[in-house]
């Protein structure tokens, strides 16, 4: 990489650090934009929920944390899908998986006798197998079939959007963020277009079944 190379890779990645990349953003927006407001809509439902749960942990530590972590849950769900619209598939991917797999261990950590807050604290718990064992203890947890499928379904599009970036299709989106910085009316790639179109939908479905999955925690934590 020659001196000007150089400077020019420095500053993309300043901006991107220092800098709201709007021109993306709304690029991809234009074409997701129903989709967004759906999100918005349900994700903000469940943040009402989250609200009044909050509130009543009052003095009770083990269900503030709960609600700590259900919250970290909410903030990462909306972080990945601006991110996938900011043009960060990968970094997006990652963030929804941490999300999906904090929603299944707020609600784990909604029953005591499950013992997965305590492990998990004390980093004796695998983050990745706490969807699974939602599904195992659907009965305890009492979670509907809807919401839990919604979960298990969010879980299989973080692999799927794995193997599309192993696919190297995320490199493909790169190059069509670099070319787009000549021409900022420029449509995205088709295939860029389907790897973010099934990464929204994906948010989208999860965002749908949010309210019930807070009301699960919410109603399995003390009053």
């Amino acid at each position: 990489m020659n001196g000007a190379d150089f400077a020019k890779t420095r500053q993309r990645i300043f901006e991107d650090v220092a800098l709201d990349n709007r021109a993306v953003r709304l690029r991809y927006f234009r074409e997701f934009e129903a989709e967004v407001a759906e999100f918005a809509d349900a994700t903000a439902r469940a943040v009402g929920i989250w609200q009044p749960l909050y509130r009543r942990a009052g003095s009770d530590a083990r269900a503030a944390r709960v609600a700590d972590i259900l919250h970290g849950a909410l903030e990462l769900h909306v972080a990945s899908l601006k991110l996938l619209l900011t043009g960060h598939p990968v970094a997006s991917a990652h963030l929804f998986r941490l999300a999906v797999d904090t929603i299944a261990i707020a609600l784990l950590a909604s029953r005591p006798e499950l013992d997965v807050l305590d492990r998990y604290e004390r980093d004796r718990y695998a983050i990745q197998d706490a969807v699974a064992d939602v599904r195992g203890f659907e009965k305890v947890l009492t979670v509907s079939g809807n919401a839990l499928a919604a979960l298990s379904e969010a879980r299989e599009a973080c692999a799927r959007q794995d193997r599309l970036s192993t696919l190297g299709i995320t490199a493909i989106g790169s190059r069509a963020i670099e070319e787009s910085d000549i021409n900022d009316s420029m449509a995205p790639d088709a295939r860029v277009l389907a790897l973010y179109r099934d990464g929204v939908q994906a948010r989208v479905a999860l965002a749908r079944a949010l309210p019930g999955l807070v009301s699960t925690v919410a109603n399995n934590l003390p009053t």
